[in-house]
This record gives structure tokens, sequence and C-alpha cells, in this order.
């Protein structure tokens, strides 16, 4: 479904005479590469990336052309997520600092997941310090209960981050930011902060506290079942 839904966007890619409505296609064609990271297809061949990264490129001329802050933000995460799938981290970085140039310019979605792609890059590169600063900058201006769902990755970030620096008793703290970011955002199994939980779960076995080590290690069996049966 996915291959016959990519396949009639490049034919209309063909036909259209809009700049904006192809460069919609091409952000489509670019993210290629998440959309199989999330389906059963985990190994990406390097005709893949070079496919999609060629389709980033004309993504980021068409958002240059086009002039709009927004969709240029999302072209250069475009073809961050090419990088990422490379497992090049440095790239992704430099990418999202160029995209963060944007930033005064831009949507709050956008801002916020600049922040949050920036501290996840910085946490695979061991940029510990930098990674706890760059997911708690996401968070910045944001009341209780608003973009629950982004203050929930940048939660379960910087609970990473702090995890591996040692600053356990922050981490708890973000922890539990996340989980209630969680109930507010209403998702139902985000398995994007499913590493901050185990971080968490890691330090309240490190503590033996068996009250914690119960919540938490249901988080993460929730969190992963649901993953695994999106249908549920």
């Amino acid at each position: 479904e996915v291959d016959r839904r990519y396949a009639r966007i490049e034919a209309l890619l063909e036909t259209t005479t809009s700049d904006l409505a192809r460069l919609h296609g091409e952000l489509s064609l670019s993210f290629r590469t998440m959309i199989s990271v999330r389906t059963a297809q985990r190994l990406i061949e390097e005709a893949g990336l070079e496919r999609d990264a060629a389709w980033a490129a004309r993504a980021l001329e068409s958002a240059r052309k086009v002039g709009q802050p927004d969709l240029l933000s999302a072209a250069f995460d475009a073809a961050a997520a090419v990088e990422m799938g490379r497992d090049e981290m440095a790239r992704v970085l430099e990418l999202t600092k160029a995209r963060q140039k944007l930033e005064d310019r831009v949507s709050t979605s956008e801002r916020i997941d600049s922040w949050i792609v920036r501290a996840w890059s910085e946490l695979l590169l061991g940029m510990l310090d930098e990674a706890a600063r760059s997911a708690d900058r996401a968070r910045v201006g944001l009341a209780t209960g608003q973009a629950a769902s982004f203050v929930l990755g940048a939660s379960s970030w910087r609970a990473i981050a702090l995890h591996a620096l040692g600053r356990w008793d922050e981490a708890l703290a973000d922890a539990a930011r996340a989980e209630r970011a969680w109930q507010e955002s209403e998702l139902r199994a985000p398995w994007f902060a499913t590493n901050g939980f185990l971080a968490a779960l890691t330090i309240a076995r490190g503590r033996g506290d068996a009250v914690a080590v119960r919540n938490l290690d249901g988080h993460v069996a929730l969190q992963l079942h649901v993953a695994r049966a999106p249908h549920l």
C-alpha cells in the first residue's frame, strides 16, 4: 500500500503546475525513510537512501523557491531523516542547526521538533550535557498541557541524557514530567518515549525501588506491546 501511494505521488508530480503541490509531494517522498523504519522494513538499503536523499534535495530547492519557513524547515527535517537512516548523526546535527536558523519564523511545532531532533542527535553523539540543554530548550514557553506529545518526547530524551550523566534525581523528575505529558497527550503508546521510561526503570532498579519498578515496567510493556500491534 505504501509503495502504491508513493508511486501515485510520483505520477502526480509529473502533471502538477503548482510549486506548492510539487513541494508537498517531494516532502512526502523524502520522508519515505521514516515510513520504512516504522514498519516491518527495519533495514533500509543504500539505494533507497540515495533515492530519498535525491527527493530531499529537490524538496529543499523547491522550499527555498516557495519561501514558506515552515515548509523549508520540514525540508531540512526530511534531509536529516535520510542521514538518520544512514546513522550519520553528525550530519543530522548539522542539518538541524541549519533548520534552526529559521526558528523565529516557524510555527511552535516546527521549532520544538527541531530542538528534539537536536537533542536526539547530540545524545547519540555522546554530547550529553548539550543534549540535556537542547531537550530542556524544546519545552521553553509551553504551559501545562500545551504541545503535550512534544513535551513527552523532549522529557524522554532529557531523562536518557541525565541518566547517562549520573544525575538520577533530575532524570526521574523528567520521567515524571514525561508521564504527565503522556496522559495529557492521550497517545496510546508513543514509541519515541520508550527509552526515556527505560532509563527511569534502570534507575528504579538500581535503587531497589520496587513500587517505581512495577509502575515503569508497566509503561514500557504497554508501549512495546502496542507498538508491535498498532491495530489494537
